[in-house]
């Protein structure tokens, strides 16, 4: 059993912890307000995008679509990827 002096000492090392926990916080001046975010990136027409997909060749470096936004812009022409597709290179 522990005694009432013991029980104290542990409750403020407890209390004392916990209020300097509450007391951190990560701010070191970098305020996320002053810090400007990047601009969304520009769309890219889809069409465009598989043109240049369809040029590339199996040694061309991957491209990476993190980010990209498509605007399909050929969305009501059924026969906009006819070339690419009767040329064989895919």
């Amino acid at each position: 059993m522990i005694n009432i002096n013991a029980k104290w000492r542990i409750l403020a090392a407890a209390s004392v912890a916990a209020a300097s926990l509450a007391a951190c916080h990560n701010d070191h001046g970098n305020n996320s307000a002053s810090t400007p975010k990047p601009p969304p990136p520009a769309p890219v027409d889809f069409s465009t995008f598989a043109k240049n997909a369809f040029a590339a060749n199996e040694n061309t470096t991957p491209i990476s679509l993190d980010g990209v936004t498509f605007t399909f812009d050929v969305d009501n022409d059924p026969t906009a990827f006819d070339a690419l597709v009767m040329s064989g290179t895919y």
